[in-house]
């Protein structure tokens, strides 16, 4: 992937593109982004996948706690207290 769109190619700017979601500095009028069409669906992938992330952690935490409770019937916030 050699194609130079802006002032870096594609394979450049996809190498600096987790430093720059991480710190926030990219946007669409990133100079690569205003002329490449394959980067520019990058950012909005990226976002994607942060969230499927996000969402699964979540998910895995509630099923610990599901199974916690399963194994201990002490164990959880739906135990009334005495």
């Amino acid at each position: 992937m050699n194609d130079r769109h802006g002032e870096m190619s594609c394979e450049e700017f996809q190498a600096q593109l987790p430093e720059l979601i991480g710190s926030g500095k990219i946007d669409a009028n990133h100079p690569h982004l205003k002329n490449c069409e394959l980067c520019k669906a990058l950012p909005k992938l990226w976002d994607k996948i942060e969230m499927a992330l996000k969402n699964e952690e979540g998910f895995m935490v509630r099923k610990e706690e599901v199974t916690a409770q399963k194994e201990d019937p002490k164990v959880g916030p739906e135990t009334p207290t005495i």
